[in-house]
């Protein structure tokens, strides 16, 4: 308890702290990933590389993009979360939107998982990839990694 109060009592410079290491180590993970796309996407390295300048601004902006979009999902979720609370009057009876806000907030989290792979697939490889492509990729790996979560629970 004596530790966690120093540090709420010094949260303005372990906060500033705390950011830089987020970002640092966000760009050195952004790195790895570029690095192991760039192995998969051999064929377009050797057609077309990106300049240095690029590949060092890449991971700032996108966790930039990342940040606003959690953001918005954030917001959502409050909103959905209000409407749970309430009741819906259907031919007389008070029902309980309960059941559907829980729904509305599993697809919420899948459609963000796969705008944020589908993202991925778009950033990531040096050249361009089609928003088709990337989208059934997003697509793809967002429903892998859901049966996969969902079998794991299961287990």
């Amino acid at each position: 308890m004596g530790e966690l109060r120093a540090f709420l009592a010094h949260r303005d410079a372990v906060g500033g702290l705390l950011l830089v290491t987020l970002v640092f180590f966000s760009a050195l993970a952004f790195t790895v990933l570029e690095n192991a796309m760039s192995v998969v996407f051999h064929h377009r390295v050797q057609i077309r590389s990106r300049h240095f300048l690029v590949s060092a601004a890449l991971p700032y902006l996108f966790v930039l993009l990342l940040g606003a979009g959690f953001l918005v999902v954030s917001v959502v979720f409050g909103a959905l979360e209000s409407l749970a609370r309430r009741g819906a009057d259907v031919f007389g009876v008070e029902r309980s939107l309960e059941p559907v806000a829980r729904l509305l907030f599993y697809l919420l989290g899948v459609i963000g998982e796969v705008a944020m792979l589908t993202a991925i697939y778009l950033v990531m490889p040096v050249g361009r990839l089609s928003l088709r492509h990337a989208l059934f990729g997003g697509v793809t790996a967002g429903l892998l990694w859901e049966l996969t979560r969902h079998g794991l629970v299961w287990y």
